[in-house]
């Protein structure tokens, strides 16, 4: 069996676990942190995403913690006017055949914990910090901080911002800095 290494407990590592595990492949998890715990703010889940949860069977149970918005509001940001203001309720289920939900993201990330432990009871190892990713001709090894490596046929890096994985990957080791433009709103004709 195929075995990846996810570096990275976040959402976007435990949802691949989660799709990866469906497709049959052995999942492993490595995770810097010694504990998890809910962190961050609201997010919010369009229509698209939640195909996508409802596919890897999470969808209920982040509809528990989530809720559908009354109506997604477009703000001017400099005079704070509201420029439009749409209800997605019943038309984003009509028109895309899910909700569009906002939900807190230490919550989105507890429901897939859940799920993995659920579907793949070890796959998630805590206090692993990866020293090194090294590419061989049979597969790649993560060498970890306390000395021990893992094997795995492939690895994911889905370990943020200050991706270790990327550091050993690529030789950009910053993420390009991105450019922000503000421009003036006009008003409507």
């Amino acid at each position: 069996m195929t075995r990846v290494v996810i570096i990275g407990a976040g959402i976007g590592g435990l949802a691949a676990a989660l799709a990866l595990r469906k497709s049959g492949l052995d999942v492993v998890v490595l995770e810097q942190a010694d504990r998890l715990q809910a962190v961050g703010t609201g997010i919010q889940l369009s229509p698209n995403a939640n195909h996508v949860l409802a596919r890897l069977g999470v969808l209920d149970a982040i509809i528990d913690v989530a809720f559908e918005p009354r109506s997604l509001d477009i703000v001017d940001g400099q005079r704070g006017r509201t420029l439009l203001s749409a209800p997605p309720g019943q038309r984003a289920r009509t028109r895309y055949g899910q909700p569009y939900l906002n939900v807190h993201r230490g919550d989105l990330q507890t429901v897939l914990l859940d799920a993995v432990h659920a579907t793949i009871p070890t796959a998630v190892e805590l206090d692993c910090h990866v020293t090194s990713v090294v590419q061989g001709d049979d597969g790649v090894t993560v060498g970890l901080h306390d000395g021990r490596t893992v094997r795995a046929d492939m690895v994911i890096g889905a370990d943020c911002v200050h991706s270790v994985v990327r550091q050993h990957v690529v030789t950009e080791t910053r993420p390009a800095a991105w450019a922000v433009r503000t421009y003036k709103s006009q008003e409507p004709r």
